[in-house]
């Protein structure tokens, strides 16, 4: 990839709205202090241990992630490998890609470890930045499985670039008491002639949230982000919900046709019934709105629910809450179709620039274990971080944090969990995607305009990289696609 295509890449991500870890009193968390070490963990010990190697290494990650549980492992890792954290480098969420991109053109080598969206995997796997991690894996027989396709999103090609540290995946959530009060029961029949019951289509979420939320200032219809940075991972949700992929085979493009244009003025159709300064709104603001009940419905990450569910914290909505799968929709021909999105899911790159790749690759692994990975997402004080292992969904810890309901929700949402654009300029695809939709979300131009405009900023990137690495990309992009057209109970 030329440097000036990198660079473009790199300066295409948007200001990061206020945002801070969501944090649980540890007499509230589930795990309060990290469990033993199993098999699999034990065979990363073993293995680092032969490495005879005393070093400490630089971390760069979003402090919501990377205090509390990841430190407390790396400590123990280092008790007993003499292989540790040096330093943490906390930086935006937002920023995480463009930082490693940084460092790809830098090569100091001096950040071991880095937290990245997995979709910029493809371009940081170009730029020689991540190191494959398979040999170190099957080493020590690494056991790297998930619920739906994140595996396949920390890949490229047949290598693993990354391991998944947190399974962010937007989950569905309905007020329980407002929509089963029977005087809005009653009303609700009257004037649509169907019963009120939790939506399971885009009309019928759509139309009941046009329902409640007719004063949003008061009490809105939707939770949800539109801000740039944020906005376009819920359009994603409408777009994959209609059928539709942005690639075709020969990378010809598929936006400007009737299917996306439905898409766009779905994701429209919340608008009148959101808070009106919702354009500038980041999670901070949005989990307060949602957890002090003034949301009838929400579409959002389900690291949110360990605190709408907490009683101390949100009372308005703990114990109030349906938990389902985001609403689906009915494609011409009868297929019914369910998706949603996986919004910046992290995973931890190994520096191959860095002087301790072999060491780097081990913390990562023994960060992401089967028993490890559960105390990072059930434990104490952050639980920002998601399940995404199978193990996650039936481990009594992290069904206490999340609530039974919430945590099945989840499960069956991930396995409809949709990447966001994942080859080499991913930055630079999304961002340029969501200017176009913010603009049509703005009233700036028409969902038609904003699709064409999409189509022409694309196609001007593709250009740039070159068709013959995107068309192999594409591939990795595409099994990193639901498998299955609907949650299977």
């Amino acid at each position: 990839m030329r440097r000036r295509t990198f660079l473009k890449s790199t300066a295409a991500v948007g200001a990061l709205a206020a945002t801070g870890p969501f944090i649980l009193n540890e007499a509230e968390a589930a795990y309060t202090k990290m469990p033993e070490p199993g098999p699999d963990e034990m065979r990363i010990i073993e293995s680092a241990k032969r490495l005879n190697k005393n070093v400490d290494l630089n971390f760069v990650g979003w402090g919501g992630h990377t205090k509390g549980q990841m430190q407390v492992i790396a400590a123990y890792f280092k008790k007993h490998t003499g292989i540790g954290l040096k330093s943490v480098v906390d930086i935006g969420f937002a920023m995480l890609s463009q930082r490693a991109m940084s460092e790809a053109l830098a090569r100091s080598g001096k950040l071991d470890l880095l937290h990245v969206h997995s979709d910029t995997v493809p371009t940081l796997a170009t730029a020689g930045l991540a190191t494959p991690l398979d040999d170190y894996m099957k080493a020590v027989d690494f056991d790297y499985t998930s619920v739906g396709t994140f595996v396949q999103m920390s890949m490229l090609e047949g290598k693993t670039y990354g391991l998944v540290t947190d399974g962010n995946c937007h989950t569905y959530v309905v007020r329980r008491d407002i929509l089963e009060n029977p005087d809005n029961q009653k009303r609700y029949a009257d004037k649509y002639g169907v019963p009120l019951k939790m939506a399971t289509t885009w009309k019928e979420y759509l139309r009941q949230g046009a329902f409640f939320g007719s004063d949003p200032n008061t009490f809105g219809g939707f939770g949800g982000l539109r801000a740039r940075r944020w906005g376009f991972w819920w359009f994603f949700i409408n777009y994959y919900n209609h059928g539709l992929f942005p690639f075709n085979e020969d990378l010809s493009l598929n936006f400007d046709n009737d299917l996306a244009e439905a898409a766009v003025e779905s994701y429209l159709g919340e608008k009148a019934y959101m808070p009106r300064d919702i354009d500038n709104w980041g999670t901070a603001q949005m989990w307060l709105y949602v957890g002090s009940g003034k949301a009838y419905q929400s579409i959002y990450w389900g690291g949110l629910l360990p605190l709408w569910e907490n009683s101390k914290k949100y009372p308005a909505t703990a114990g109030k809450l349906l938990h389902g799968v985001v609403p689906g929709n009915v494609l011409p021909g009868g297929k019914r179709i369910v998706r949603t999105i996986a919004a910046g899911a992290p995973l931890v790159v190994v520096n191959r620039y860095g002087e301790n790749i072999d060491a780097a690759a081990h913390l990562a692994m023994f960060w992401t274990s089967r028993r490890n990975s559960a105390y990072i997402v059930g434990g104490f004080p952050s639980t920002v971080h998601d399940p995404w292992r199978p193990e996650h969904f039936t481990d009594p810890n992290i069904r206490e944090v999340y609530t039974p309901a919430g945590t099945d929700a989840i499960a069956l949402n991930m396995q409809v969990n949709s990447p966001t654009v994942r080859v080499t300029g991913a930055l630079e695809f999304n961002d340029t995607l969501d200017k176009n939709i913010s603009d049509a979300w703005l009233g700036i131009t028409k969902p038609r305009q904003a699709l064409k405009q999409v189509e022409d900023d694309w196609s001007k990137i593709i250009r740039r990289i070159g068709k013959g690495r995107l068309k192999k990309e594409v591939a990795s992009y595409r099994k990193a696609m639901p498998r299955v057209d609907e949650p299977v109970i």
